[in-house]
């Protein structure tokens, strides 16, 4: 603008526009940058839709498995008093051992939970299941044995304690099915309940089992042991020959095993992916440990039939077990042993160790770190476990395993 005489003002400055060119680069380049943000963002959202779908696929058959097992639970806990000693040794059996296969299986999935707190809380369910299952088979050893009002009350603990187990459980699937994302809609995992009849499992109620089972001459007078525990030392890494999950992923399931921790009560289980690419720290081992404890709070694991361990490379494999006593009398004369015998061609001949565990009452549980084995890396072996008494049927647990090169 001109001023009076004529002149632009002193100090006026004509303010130049950016090129019509770097303003069209500049909205491109935007353009370019949100195209290629939304399509990396829809495919983290699609990648992340398709784990979640293939957890919730390779963990649908393990919830049946655990749900096939309640009408098992419900007749234990009804039907007790008028079933004979095998009846009901059979149940629990059955119990102890599905609950338990169920945590194995749950352990060997690498597939990454959809979120954090889905994982830990479907561990923590199946955990807590397999822990009341073995806690129900020791308070009922309790009650019918012949330990009269003391052994009674303790009993009756034990199955106060199986009620806690339950509801916690059902409690921490129900958090489980929470956590899920919401797109799964009817792919979503089925409900799950242990305690379907809660007042079965009040206090007064389990007194009264108590009473009853007491009152039964024919259930007692039973002496056996259970293993409801065995795992390795080094630790596995993998585990060979599990089937892949079913669709809608293809992703192929390979599996790491977890750690049973005895001497705290209460068994460990990491969530699936969590312990995997670790491997144990190379140690010789001592000798023989033992530890008895009256809180049977141990989970069996044990790889899936057919499979096969894969051990980090070492000269020296340790097994360790836990053993309970189930029978309704002290159990006299424990015996256990492991042999690791070549497999195929492999040199070197079978070498078996030995412990003697002694007596165990009715409802303990003794916790057994055997010596260690001499180890070749890159052999491949079959680990037989047996646990018995001096007479009597042995419980066997036989494992395949391979080391590391």
């Amino acid at each position: 603008m001109l001023g009076p005489s004529g002149r632009r003002p002193v100090g006026g400055t004509r303010r130049r526009r950016p090129p019509l060119l770097l303003v069209l680069l500049v909205l491109v380049a935007a353009l370019v940058i949100g195209e290629v943000t939304a399509q990396v963002v829809g495919s983290s959202r699609a990648l992340a839709r398709r784990s979640a779908h293939s957890f919730v696929a390779a963990v649908a058959p393990l919830v049946d498995e655990s749900n096939a097992l309640v009408p098992v639970l419900a007749r234990v806990r009804t039907e007790a008093p008028s079933l004979t000693r095998t009846e009901l040794d059979s149940l629990l059996a059955e119990l102890t051992s599905g609950s338990a296969a169920v945590v194995s299986q749950f352990g060997a999935l690498e597939l990454a939970p959809p979120t954090p707190g889905s994982g830990r809380a479907l561990a923590a369910a199946l955990d807590a299941r397999a822990r009341a299952s073995v806690q129900l088979a020791g308070a009922l050893g309790l009650a019918t044995s012949a330990g009269g009002a003391a052994g009674q009350q303790t009993a009756l603990l034990r199955l106060e304690a199986v009620a806690d187990e339950l509801g916690a459980s059902d409690a921490d699937y129900r958090r489980f099915r929470r956590s899920l994302p919401p797109h799964l809609g009817a792919g979503a995992p089925p409900a799950s309940v242990w305690m379907t009849a809660p007042r079965a499992w009040r206090p007064a109620s389990l007194s009264a089992l108590v009473a009853q089972l007491a009152s039964r001459p024919g259930l007692g007078g039973t002496r056996r042991v259970a293993l409801v525990a065995v795992s390795l030392e080094p630790s596995p890494i993998a585990i060979r020959g599990l089937p892949s999950p079913p669709p809608p992923s293809s992703t192929t399931t390979s599996a790491s095993t977890t750690t049973t921790t005895a001497s705290s009560g209460r068994p460990t289980l990491t969530a699936p992916g969590a312990a995997h690419g670790r491997k144990a720290r190379r140690r010789r081992p001592p000798t023989t440990t033992s530890t008895t404890t009256t809180s049977t709070t141990t989970t069996l694991q044990l790889p899936p039939p057919g499979s096969v361990s894969v051990v980090p490379a070492t000269r020296h494999l340790v097994v360790t077990a836990v053993v309970v006593s189930t029978g309704t009398l002290a159990a006299r004369d424990v015996q256990l042993s492991a042999t690791l015998t070549p497999a195929g061609s492999a040199p070197g001949a079978p070498a078996t160790v030995t412990h003697a565990l002694g007596t165990l009452a009715p409802g303990a549980a003794r916790f057994v770190r055997l010596p260690a084995f001499a180890a070749r890396p890159g052999t491949a072996y079959g680990l037989v476990v047996t646990a018995g008494l001096a007479s009597g049927s042995p419980q066997t647990a036989a494992i395949k395993l391979t080391i590391e090169p």
